[in-house]
């Protein structure tokens, strides 16, 4: 296992893709985002261990089953990565965006369930974490707005009800 936090690479890799200069300008400043989300993740990995350990009174250790488990995620992340560089080739600057809003809210629905399943210590930067989501989520939503491909993208995710753009 890494022990890292794979930083989404869907923005990054949209970026090499894109065709119209404000549509790459959006995925690199996406891709500055994601970087920022995956220190903030990695934080909140080390504060939930920090206060497991002070409840505890030990150091949390994980199990062999749990690095097995770990580096199955983190292999599962590096195909992952590739099928979205081959998928994203062939896409266009609408679909890059449509893809990146719907993996947004996902990220954030799935992010907001989870909430209620933390601990309390651990609660607050992981509602940090959501409101940086949201925030990323806005920037897109705007762009689109403001963009000749407003009433163009619509997020292909079927979870909870977010705003559409």
């Amino acid at each position: 296992m890494s022990g890292t936090i794979a930083t989404p690479q869907s923005a990054k890799i949209a970026a090499k893709y894109a065709r119209l200069p404000e549509v790459k300008g959006l995925f690199e400043e996406l891709s500055r985002r994601y970087e920022t989300l995956s220190a903030m993740q990695m934080e909140f990995v080390k504060a939930i261990k920090r206060n497991r350990a002070a409840r505890e009174g030990k150091p949390v250790k994980i199990s062999k089953r749990g690095k097995r488990i770990l580096g199955a995620f983190d292999r599962d992340a590096a195909q992952a990565t590739q099928e979205i560089e081959r998928l994203s080739q062939g896409m266009d600057d609408r679909a890059l965006l449509t893809s990146e809003l719907s993996s947004i809210q996902q990220m954030i629905e799935f992010d907001e369930r989870m909430l209620s399943a933390w601990h309390p210590d651990d609660k607050p930067l992981a509602q940090a974490i959501i409101n940086y989501q949201r925030e990323t989520l806005k920037l897109i939503e705007d762009f689109v707005q403001n963009s000749s491909f407003k009433g163009q993208v619509t997020s292909a995710w079927k979870g909870k009800a977010h705003a559409r753009t």
